[in-house]
């Protein structure tokens, strides 16, 4: 009987085996050729990510996977699940980026490099802590330091190294910085540019919450710079938005606000509309700080419809209590309850007890403003309850960091022991050699360290010996200039005996051209020999003038320093002075004006009614028709009072403010009554004011006025 049971399995097998044995025969070559293309894909992936190119970055990224499954190949499948998660983070979508990190890892364990697992620890860390899981995230980023001493790349590990010191930032700020710092030194030796601008943001955050801003700044800046080289346009926003956030603290708010413009440019440019709202929010922000209400308003609002267009819960919560603020200080009432409440719905639903809190804070005051009181206090009331529970569960949450951290220490500890211990045993063989050498290297140090003190030594022999040259060159040139100060007193003493001649030798021999003048002008009836009799008075009169402003001058440069200080009433002085001037001014058709506090002062009386005299005078003759001046006195502050002597006249320009208080300076502007002018007014007044232990400040505007204004000590 023929067993067709037997028979059927015996066809089966060869129809089925050929093509089983077909399907599974090995090709070497094309499995290496496949796997180089994934790999090239994979590569492109990551620059497109890098550049920012993310819909090219999404359809390559469709692609990889689909042929990794097709063929396979997991190591590629992790490779492209890592690199597609930065894609997702950058754009705000931390969901995903959890999930996909989450998708690598079912590979990770049976197919993963060191490196592959530790990256992928990595980007799932980022993405629990940008979702605010952060005790999940630490022990993530724990687990994969525990693979560190698989892992052959240094940049890896520094990366492991960034990461951590990132989270662990707020509750130990010196552990950060000390895992920061050392990722930075592997970055800077690897050359790994963009890895080294990311930990310089990193550690620019850590030292802006220590508040360190001026070096926060620093590294804020060199990781721009770095950015900048290598085209990490992504990057450079983040990194801007953080230094605007430096910035506001320090006060600088014009220098915040361009910070912030560049990262909303740049995320406008590669539509990352989620930073784009938060850019929104933190321009808001700063707006408010300045009081220009209606910018921030605008900033919020724009900010606020981004983020319902593309269904952003975190920016709709964060710009509704913007809003809502801005609101409030308009004191536009009615959309701010609207606003408070819809952010506190978000907050609830995401679980966000602080900004809970905030809200309830918000609408107690609101309902204060508008005297609703009972209203307020059940809010109130609130606020206590979710401020009472944030504060337990955020003690919660630094115990369970603390724990988690401590228990990871304690196994790195068992596993250093551990190395330790191999490491000795390997080392232990190798002593002897070791200390021979060392020995060796000692006698050779000492001997170039004898061959350097020698050359040290001849050296400081030359030095000594140069030393002494100059020391004499420099008491030769000082005793050169002791003779040439003792000549220029010597010069100082002659000038001044010369103007005292020439004066006074001057003055006997003008007083007789004048009185001649004078005579001979009563004898005159030509009309032509009067003009020019006329001409000669008017500069014989003009060179007195000279001669006696010049006396005047001279006196008073040569009057003790040690004055008498008295009682003096400024106000009536200033009045008086004024009243004095009236006609004058009558006469040019001028307007006077004179303001002034009364106050009692002790200061030298003849110098601040000289000081006053010469500026008043001065804009007086220099001011046309039409003109008004201006006298103002009062107290600067309880250790200053100030004298203002304003006018509308012609002004000073540039050239003039160079030379302005220099004897004998010619400026731009003449007076405009054909008085005579010496140019040595303001070189007096400049003069005074020193001596009283005052300031002189002018503030002008060619063809529109000055201001002088002179500040005194309050004795």
């Amino acid at each position: 009987m023929i067993n067709f049971w037997g028979v059927r399995c015996w066809v089966v097998s060869m129809v089925v085996l050929p093509v089983i044995l077909s399907s599974c025969q090995y090709d070497p070559p094309k499995d290496r050729e496949a796997a180089d293309e994934l790999s090239a894909l994979n590569e492109s992936l990551d620059v497109l990510v890098l550049e920012s190119r993310y819909e090219e970055a999404d359809s390559l990224y469709v692609q990889i996977i689909e042929t990794a499954k097709s063929r396979n190949n997991y190591s590629a499948l992790i490779t492209a699940y890592t690199h597609y998660s930065r894609a997702l983070m950058d754009r705000g979508r931390y969901d995903e980026a959890l999930t996909t990190t989450e998708k690598a890892l079912e590979y990770v364990e049976e197919y993963a490099t060191p490196e592959q697992a530790v990256m992928v620890k990595v980007r799932k860390t980022f993405a629990l802590d940008r979702l605010n899981r952060r005790p999940e995230a630490l022990e993530t980023i724990e687990q994969g330091m525990a693979l560190i001493p698989d892992v052959d790349d240094p940049v890896t590990v520094a990366r492991v190294y960034a990461t951590r010191g990132g989270l662990v930032s707020e509750i130990n700020p010196a552990e950060a910085l000390e895992f920061s710092y050392e990722a930075l030194e592997i970055f800077r030796r690897e050359r790994a540019t963009t890895n080294e601008a990311t930990i310089r943001n990193n550690i620019g955050r850590i030292l802006h919450r220590q508040g360190d801003h001026e070096k926060a700044l620093e590294e804020f800046e060199r990781a721009l710079e770095l950015n900048h080289d290598a085209g990490d346009k992504v990057n450079m926003a983040i990194i801007y938005n953080n230094q605007a956030n430096t910035l506001k603290l320090l006060e600088r708010y014009e220098e915040a606000v361009l910070a912030l413009m560049n990262a909303l440019e740049i995320n406008e440019e590669l539509e990352v509309t989620s930073r784009v709202a938060q850019n929104n929010y933190n321009l808001g922000n700063v707006y408010l700080e300045t009081g220009e209400l209606d910018l921030a308003y605008s900033f919020f609002r724009q900010g606020y419809e981004m983020s319902r267009e593309i269904g952003f819960p975190p920016g709709i919560m964060y710009l509704s209590m913007g809003l809502a603020e801005a609101l409030m200080e308009t004191q536009r009432h009615g959309e701010v309850l609207t606003r408070i409440r819809e952010a506190r719905a978000i907050a609830g639903r995401i679980d966000n007890m602080d900004m809970t809190a905030k809200s309830w804070e918000m609408e107690a005051r609101l309902m204060e403003t508008e005297g609703a009181y009972s209203e307020a206090v059940e809010a109130y009331k609130m606020v206590m309850a979710y401020s009472d529970s944030l504060n337990q569960r955020r003690r919660d949450q630094e115990f369970e960091e603390v724990r988690a951290a401590y228990e990871v220490d304690l196994a790195e500890a068992e596993n250093e022991i551990l190395r330790q211990e191999l490491d000795y045993r390997e080392r232990l063989s190798t002593v002897q050699q070791t200390l021979l050498v060392v020995l060796v290297v000692t006698g050779l140090i000492f001997a170039g360290l004898l061959i350097v003190m020698y050359r040290n030594h001849r050296k400081l022999e030359n030095t000594y010996h140069n030393l002494e040259l100059k020391s004499d060159e420099i008491i030769s040139k000082n005793k050169q200039l002791e003779e040439l100060n003792s000549d220029l007193k010597q010069l100082n003493i002659d000038k001044d005996r010369l103007i005292d001649i020439i004066v006074h030798d001057l003055r006997n021999p003008l007083f007789g051209v004048i009185g001649f003048l004078d005579v001979v002008a009563e004898s005159v009836h030509d009309k032509e020999e009067q003009k020019y009799l006329e001409m000669a008075r008017k500069s014989a009169y003009r060179l007195n003038h000279l001669i006696d402003s010049l006396l005047d001058v001279h006196s008073l440069e040569k009057q003790a320093e040690d004055l008498e200080m008295k009682s003096t009433r400024v106000d009536e002085m200033v009045s008086g002075m004024v009243e004095s001037y009236r006609d004058n001014a009558r006469s040019k058709e001028i307007q006077l004006s004179v303001d002034a506090e009364p106050m009692e002062v002790q200061t030298y009386e003849p110098y601040v009614s000289r000081i006053l005299d010469n500026l008043f005078s001065n804009a007086i003759k220099f001011s046309p028709a039409g003109a008004k001046v201006t006298v103002k006195v009062g107290m600067k502050n309880r250790d200053w009072w100030e004298l203002k002597v304003s006018d509308t006249g012609p002004g000073f320009s540039e050239e003039d403010r160079q030379k302005l208080y220099q004897m004998f300076a010619r400026l731009s502007a003449q007076p405009t009554g054909g008085e005579a002018s010496t140019g040595l007014g303001l070189y007096a007044v400049h003069m005074l004011v020193e001596r009283l232990g005052g300031t002189i400040e002018l503030q002008t505007k060619q063809g529109e006025g000055s201001t002088f204004t002179c500040r005194f000590p309050i004795s």
